[in-house]
């Protein structure tokens, strides 16, 4: 897939799922749920020891909202 031949609402499309995805999973500090569609180069920096102290420790991943607001 080359992300220039497609639109915006094509990207929207595909991206708005997992933007949605990440937040709910975040929200509910599932960092197996979280990860699921993460690349293996992304899973290297994606530790879960790391990701777990994050949720614990920050408000803020644990209360994404799905709002949107689109740069660009």
């Amino acid at each position: 897939m080359n992300i220039i031949d497609k639109t915006d609402e094509e990207i929207l499309a595909i991206a708005d799922p997992f933007w949605d995805d990440l937040v709910k999973y975040s929200n509910e500090q599932n960092y197996g749920a979280f990860t699921r569609k993460f690349s293996s180069a992304l899973m290297l920096g994606a530790n879960e020891v790391e990701m777990g102290k994050q949720f614990a420790r920050s408000e803020l991943t644990k209360n994404l909202a799905k709002d949107r607001e689109y740069l660009g």
